[in-house]
């Protein structure tokens, strides 16, 4: 059999090497001329791209709606159902790949190539990293990543998350680090900034991760300062666990406490009083900020807690001194401020300027507070 040329126009075929036929689709060489050879063929390089199209398109709306990847099977055995009632004679056409799996890598990949094309145009770069176990006590090393255009066009965004599985030791987290700029094709001399939570790890004079890690940068660039900064969030919620009304909220928390053990014949007396809310909230230590729900709850319902504690007032002195009273009402109020101040510093493309701009006139509130006392 000879070659025809218009099978090129129609089912993309070219005369190959010798007598065989090259796929302009799949670049594969067909043998056989016979034209149902060729279409076949055709068609299944046809049904498999689009196939994969659909499959990007279906992954697309999941991770527009935010769902599990999982959801991927779901949709994938919908479609077969009603293809198969529908058009049961296509049903062999509609094999999609959508396992959970597909669907991470497609979108890792997806992200990660925006990724990149950002961090390519950038001028300037500046690196956040923490340091924390997961729930299988194994260090991870989450990696942010701020980036600004020449035309001040801002980038911020989850970059990487890195196991720590030898150690995390200023050298284990450069190497950690030093490997996701590689990866990201980041130019070291774009680097001028590296924010950390201020753990001894991390910003140690000598052997600590920035420390190391700046070693380094200036190895490859010479005369290339590095700034360095502590989470500005991260010294606020510290300074507020510094406060001196520590004692206050001890006291509070026991007296929680211990009314947690009646809770349900707690609820049933509050029933009978008009407050605004009708339970006590249990504080936890990793969410100090929040202790202000606690206080709070604790204020509106002091007269139900003083009457329930009646036959145990030895153990709670303190719930008839006015003066702890008023302290506990102040620590109220001013864990609200700082709860105020902490939400007005996050967010996306948060500049330096407007955070500290947020702790400035926090600190003129206080002064202005104090001064009307």
């Amino acid at each position: 059999r000879t070659f025809q040329g218009e099978r090129e126009k129609y089912i993309f075929f070219v005369e190959g090497k010798g007598e065989n036929c090259l796929c302009l689709i799949c670049d594969s060489e067909i043998v056989q001329h016979k034209q149902s050879n060729l279409k076949r063929h055709y068609v299944s390089c046809r049904t498999s791209k689009q196939a994969v199209l659909a499959s990007f398109k279906i992954v697309h709306e999941i991770v527009k709606k935010v769902m599990p990847c999982m959801n991927g099977e779901l949709v994938k055995g919908c479609t077969l159902l009603a293809c198969n009632i529908m058009f049961p004679e296509k049903a062999k056409e509609m094999e999609i790949q959508l396992s959970d799996s597909t669907i991470a890598r497609r979108v890792l990949a997806t992200v990660c190539q925006q990724m990149f094309k950002k961090l390519c145009r950038a001028e300037y770069t500046s690196l956040a990293v923490d340091e924390s176990p997961d729930i299988d006590d194994i260090p991870q090393l989450p990696l942010f990543v701020k980036a600004a255009t020449s035309e001040l066009d801002i980038t911020e965004d989850f970059l990487d998350m890195i196991p720590l599985y030898n150690g995390t030791k200023g050298e284990d987290m450069k190497k950690a680090v030093m490997d996701v700029i590689k990866e990201f094709e980041i130019a070291h001399e774009k680097i001028t900034a590296i924010t950390t939570n201020g753990a001894p790890a991390m910003t140690g004079k000598t052997n600590g991760a920035v420390a190391v890690l700046k070693n380094k940068l200036k190895s490859d660039i010479s005369s290339h300062n590095i700034a360095s900064y502590y989470y500005v969030i991260h010294q606020q919620c510290l300074f507020a666990k510094c406060t001196a009304l520590s004692t206050i909220m001890k006291e509070v928390i026991d007296l929680v406490n211990f009314l947690s053990r009646y809770h349900q014949q707690f609820k049933n007396l509050v029933e009978d009083f008009i407050a605004q809310y009708s339970d006590l909230v249990i504080f936890t230590e990793i969410r100090w900020l929040l202790c202000t729900h606690a206080l709070a709850h604790v204020m509106d319902l002091f007269d139900p807690i003083k009457l329930f504690i009646i036959g145990e007032i030895d153990n709670f002195p303190y719930l008839d001194d006015t003066h702890w009273i008023q302290s506990v009402a102040f620590l109220c109020d001013i864990t609200h401020l700082l709860n105020e101040l902490n939400l007005k510093m996050q967010g996306k493309n948060k500049s330096l300027y407007e955070t500290y701009s947020s702790v400035k006139s926090f600190a003129a509130k206080l002064q202005l507070l104090h001064d009307s006392v």
